[in-house]
């Protein structure tokens, strides 16, 4: 069996006031368009516009994929994948629980390592 390495930089910001430093990390990066993965529920909460307002006087451009289920489809994280080089972005903020998550860092890892999603899917999955 051949062996397989992939990279994939991540950054997990958390802890009281965390929210606040995000566009400054993101800056300091040297990032310009992030690609926020999250679902409906999160949008109209209005918890994303709490991350999209603070992105913006940083001078993050930002796309929403809020298009995240639970136990995220294999054609949904085309779809993410899809918009991330779409829009251009060149970073990926996840907000949610372990779905967004796990779509965000999928989407990453296809966009950062090549292939297709299902290349890095077990063969009995």
């Amino acid at each position: 069996m051949a062996s397989h390495a992939f990279y994939l930089p991540t950054l997990s910001l958390f802890g009281p006031g965390c929210l606040n430093e995000i566009g400054n990390e993101i800056a300091s990066m040297g990032h310009k368009k992030a690609l926020i993965v999250t679902d409906k529920s999160l949008v109209q909460f209005g918890y994303v516009k709490k991350v999209t307002d603070i992105l913006a006087k940083s001078g993050i451009a930002h796309a929403l994929f809020d298009g995240v289920q639970p136990n995220p489809t294999v054609q949904l994280i085309k779809d993410g994948l899809a918009m991330l080089n779409a829009e251009n972005c060149d970073c990926i903020i996840s907000i949610g629980g372990g779905s967004a998550h796990d779509a965000s860092k999928t989407i990453g890892c296809v966009k950062t390592n090549g292939g297709e999603v299902e290349d890095y899917l077990e063969d009995d999955v």
